[in-house]
């Protein structure tokens, strides 16, 4: 064999061995995806769901709305959990009320502090609307401009047995 047919052909075998590997580095997709619009997807919504420079006034009633993806592959359970900060009491004096839509109904969040509120069936492939509603009561007075007050959102799917096990 002459060192140019060697040559060609260690070429044809490193080529052959490069298209006939396994797709070890195949793409892992996450199984839940977040969006604030329903069309751009990815582990976590980019942008808070309300701006961090907000100001309130009485009577101000602001809602949000997010998309969460179940990618599974089968149905599982959304739960959805506020964290809220909460340093001011504004909650506990009742003049701010937040609340989450999911499952066909409001569901209030009425302390500080880790709370889970939501739990709902998302079936496989299934895209669940979430909206998150804030309101300052409009007799709420000036005292609520030294108010404040910060929640965080997390969302997390998991398999629908231990949901059934855990209802039943």
């Amino acid at each position: 064999m002459t060192p140019r047919v060697a040559a060609l052909l260690a070429v044809v075998m490193v080529a052959l061995s490069l298209t006939l590997a396994p797709a070890t580095a195949a793409k892992s997709w996450p199984k839940l995806v977040l969006s604030s619009t329903g069309r751009i997807w990815a582990t976590d919504l980019t942008k808070p769901l309300f701006s961090r420079g907000a100001r309130w006034v009485p009577g101000d009633d602001e809602t949000r709305t997010f998309y969460a993806r179940n990618q599974s592959g089968e149905d599982a359970r959304l739960r959805v959990t506020f964290t809220v900060s909460d340093p001011t009491r504004w909650l506990e004096a009742g003049r701010l009320r937040m609340s989450v839509f999911a499952n066909g109904a409001w569901t209030p969040v009425r302390v500080a502090g880790r709370t889970g509120v939501v739990h709902m069936l998302a079936h496989r492939g299934e895209v669940v609307p979430v909206k998150v509603r804030v309101r300052l009561l409009p007799d709420a007075g000036a005292r609520s401009m030294d108010r404040s007050l910060r929640f965080d959102i997390a969302v997390r799917l998991t398999e629908l047995a231990s949901w059934k096990e855990a209802r039943a």
